[in-house]
């Protein structure tokens, strides 16, 4: 590929004068380059259409582009449509560009039609996205679109790529791709030799390969190998299950360079999603006369460009290398976990002649991963394992304060654990009836009863030696761990406002204000459209945007972020109904009214800092000598696109005090925002 990076100032203007061209917004064609070419003019020395290591077709030009029978001829269909030559769309940016924003349009048009959806909102293309992915599996192809969501929304500033930060409403794509998940889940492969369809790594999702695409006996698997796609996860995943065309290549597993998006986009999601598509018993084809006695991993990326590989997915290879050396005895060492290339390692070459390991370690041609694979922080990562013994970080029932019965309990671990004997470790007295679940990285259990707890009433929790890890089945000890906790005594009232902003009759409030409602107790959502009103001086509605109902430390808040009128009243009126967890319903009737400020008339500040980039070096508040009890886990500086005055973020401090007085939390910055010549911020 071609990687001259000073090209990426030139595509960064592209973006936006196609955009205006075809009416596209410019953070989809960004976005879509990212994720298909990390901004990157993909032009071939030999144009065979199929790249060298995965089999996978190539792509071309600064989007991506797809010329073949399998994801579809978009370089053709782009050439019909710009009335351009295939050379010109293959190899000229601009002209790349503007045929992949061809083809979107008319996608745009053919799925939605004209003004049935806003094109300026970006979650508008979501299924455009999809389609334009060509991937003919309708989950992986949604996930790929909900990636360059994530892209966008998390912005990205390296090797010359400069993706700004864009809000993204995940909460209308995201129920979608998980739907779609589970209806692909449920028709998966199901093969003579793995009828149970299920991976043999538990952190992986099963989707078998190509049938037959592997052997069934060979050498003792003594060796691990590292490669990447030349491609993107989701376009290799499809490729492999239903090959076509004559190719034989195979791979036990398939690394992505993101977080699993089932998880939400609102947490930390754990590493990098994994495919296994051979079972360990098989040797699948990937390296030629290594196949007989190597493992083989597939990671998304291409070999020249070292922006495909991010921490979570060395994060999720690691530990999934880590598990196979574990399993099958394989020491963790360079020489036994290589690269496709290891070929142009002299010192590993020689000690694979001289060992008589069995195989010629020149046999193969490639030269993935390549330069940019990070091998010290791979194996570092790889290694650590070694030393971890499982531990509970932490356990959301206690006997510091008595515990709601409706609250689940949450056991979050230190480290992946083995579900079948951490599951059956774990017990409670008296006997709850409940059903157990686990994140997708297995650190986390989630204990439901299927009923509430008894009200005031102890129960003892108790998890017991027996809990092991993923990998070398460390236990978890010395001792069982135990805690008991008591729930609150019997409740029969309804939910109360104990706190408001604004109070009632306040005056002067914002026109841009975070009006928010604390209750007694949590409040179910669905009871909030009929008891929950927001109005201006004529009654008439007014829009709750941004709307939240969150259960914070066991209580209820009600927030929203509405833009209001200066010099105007308004109500937030509450009536009987509204339903705590326990199904209490409220019987009070309330209203709160506060006054806007007067319209302000003023001249343009200085702005100090837009918070776009940490280019003043803000630090966190455990690196200032000052920040005294405090809650170090909960308390953070972040950029963050909740709330802002203009641009993509702004700063954003959460924090907790751990005492009743002198708290102090500061943060400092490296280079001073200057106020004046005398002062600083």
């Amino acid at each position: 590929p071609d990687l001259h990076e000073m090209q990426r100032d030139s595509y960064n203007k592209y973006f936006d004068q196609v955009a205006d061209e075809f009416n596209i917004p410019t953070e989809i064609l960004r976005g879509i380059s990212f994720t298909q070419t990390r901004w990157t003019n993909m032009k071939w020395e030999v144009d065979d259409t199929v790249s060298q290591c995965s089999g996978m077709p190539r792509v071309y030009g600064v989007m991506g582009l797809w010329n073949n029978s399998y994801f579809g001829f978009q370089v053709n269909e782009a050439a019909l449509l710009l009335k351009k030559s295939e050379i010109e769309i293959k190899e000229n940016p601009l002209e790349n560009i503007r045929g992949a924003a061809a083809l979107l349009n008319k996608y745009f048009i053919e799925m939605h039609g004209a003004g049935k959806l806003d094109r300026a909102e970006i979650e508008s293309w979501y299924h455009v996205m999809a389609k334009f992915s060509g991937i003919p599996h309708e989950d992986l192809a949604l996930q790929l679109s909900y990636k360059t969501y994530q892209f966008l929304s998390e912005g990205y500033s390296l090797y010359d790529i400069k993706l700004p930060k864009k809000a993204v409403q995940f909460e209308k794509l995201l129920p979608e791709l998980i739907a779609t998940r589970k209806k692909a889940e449920s028709k998966k492969q199901f093969t003579p030799e793995n009828p149970a369809a299920t991976p043999d790594y538990p952190l992986a999702i099963w989707r078998a390969g190509k049938a037959d695409y592997y052997y069934t006996s060979g050498n003792p698997m003594q060796f691990v190998v590292i490669h990447d796609m030349e491609a993107t996860y989701e376009g290799v995943v499809s490729y492999f299950q239903t090959l076509t065309d004559g190719r034989t290549v195979s791979i036990h597993y398939c690394v992505n360079g993101k977080p699993d998006v089932s998880s939400s986009p609102y947490s930390n999601a754990p590493a990098g999603e994994i495919t296994q598509m051979v079972e360990e018993k098989n040797w699948a084809w990937h390296a030629v006369c290594w196949n007989r006695y190597m493992f083989g991993i597939e990671h998304e990326g291409y070999v020249n460009n070292p922006a495909w590989f991010t921490p979570e997915m060395y994060q999720a290879s690691s530990r999934l290398v880590a598990y196979l050396c574990d399993k099958y005895n394989i020491p963790k060492d360079r020489y036994h976990i290589i690269g496709h290339d290891e070929k142009r390692t002299t010192a590993w070459v020689n000690w694979v002649t001289s060992t008589g390991q069995g195989f010629d370690p020149q046999c193969n041609t490639h030269t993935d991963p390549g330069q940019y694979w990070n091998w010290t922080q791979f194996m570092n990562l790889i290694t650590i394992a070694d030393t971890v013994k499982p531990q509970i970080q932490s356990i959301s029932h206690s006997n510091a304060k008595p515990v709601p019965t409706y609250k689940e309990i949450t056991v979050t671990f230190n480290t992946s654990m083995d579900l079948t004997s951490t599951s059956n470790a774990f017990t409670i007295t008296p006997n709850v009836v409940g059903t157990k679940s686990w994140n997708t990285d297995n650190t986390v259990l989630l204990f439901k009863p299927t009923s509430n707890f008894a009200f005031n009433s102890s129960y003892t929790i108790k998890i017991d030696t027996t809990a092991k890890n993923i990998g070398l089945k460390k236990a978890l000890g010395p001792a069982p761990f135990t805690v008991t906790f008591t729930t609150v005594p019997v409740d029969t009232v309804g939910p109360k406002i104990t706190q408001s902003y604004p109070y009632n009759n306040a005056l002067n409030v914002p026109t841009k204000p975070e009006v928010w409602l604390k209750m007694s107790d949590p409040v179910l959502t669905s009871s909030l459209s009929t008891t929950l009103k927001f109005v201006d001086d004529g009654n008439v509605s007014v829009s709750m945007s941004g709307a939240k109902n969150e259960v914070v430390d066991d209580i209820g808040i009600i927030s929203f972020l509405p833009t209001l009128k200066p010099n105007q009243t308004y109500r937030l009126k509450l009536f009987p109904g509204m339903k705590d967890f326990y199904n209490n319903l409220s019987k009070d009737t309330v209203s709160i009214q506060f006054k806007t400020e007067p319209a302000q008339f003023t001249t343009a500040g200085l702005i100090l800092d837009q918070f776009e980039s940490n280019g003043r070096g803000w630090l966190q508040p455990n690196q200032s000598v000052n920040s005294a009890n405090y809650d170090t886990s909960l308390t953070q500086f972040i950029f963050s696109d909740d709330k802002k005055m203009n641009g993509t973020t702004s700063g954003k401090l959460t924090y907790k005090f751990s005492g009743n007085s002198n708290g102090i939390v500061e943060v400092p910055v490296i280079s001073m925002p200057i106020i004046d010549s005398y002062s600083s911020l």
